[in-house]
């Protein structure tokens, strides 16, 4: 599942293009608290948000996002057009990536292709894990949950620690 936070539709379009083109469930929101509402009902694998938001800002979001442990793991892209700051934001945020507007479909692919399951039975083994997600190492329960998730969303069966996670 990919959450998309933009009040552009043309963004909206373009992002939604790209989930589509790698099989993902995509989720629409259009300000911020919405956004953060649909995270936390649905924990998606990725989330691309714009950064000029209507009611909570896409920093502000970000913020959110990454205050819980789901959160922490979950690539978030941010795109904007205001390039100046794009360095300090990314570190300031833990962001996966700062794409500036507009961009293109084919933009937005290039940078969830890498961030997607592997296509096999087996979806994710912890050494293949992106690196965000072994901080959570010394949270068991919450490493187990973004497995369920994923197990979930895909169809796919995990190999943890040596153990099966399914849904």
């Amino acid at each position: 599942t990919l959450l998309i936070a933009d009040g552009e539709a043309w963004a909206v379009d373009a992002v939604g293009s790209a989930a589509d083109a790698a099989g993902l469930k995509v989720l629409v929101a259009s300000n911020g608290i919405d956004a953060l509402e649909r995270f936390r009902e649905s924990l998606p694998h990725l989330v691309v948000c714009d950064r000029t938001l209507g009611v909570m800002d896409g920093i502000q979001l970000a913020r959110k996002i990454r205050q819980g442990p789901a959160g922490r793991a979950t690539p978030l892209i941010m795109t904007t057009a205001f390039t100046a700051d794009v360095d300090e934001l990314r570190q300031s945020l833990n962001l996966t990536e700062v794409l500036a507007k507009p961009f293109s479909a084919d933009d937005i692919t290039r940078l969830i292709e890498p961030l997607l399951p592997p296509s096999s039975e087996v979806a994710w083994e912890v050494p293949t894990l992106p690196a965000s997600w072994h901080e959570l190492a010394s949270e068991p329960l919450a490493c187990e949950l973004l497995l369920r998730r994923r197990a979930r969303a895909t169809g796919r069966l995990i190999v943890w620690h040596g153990l099966l996670v399914k849904e």
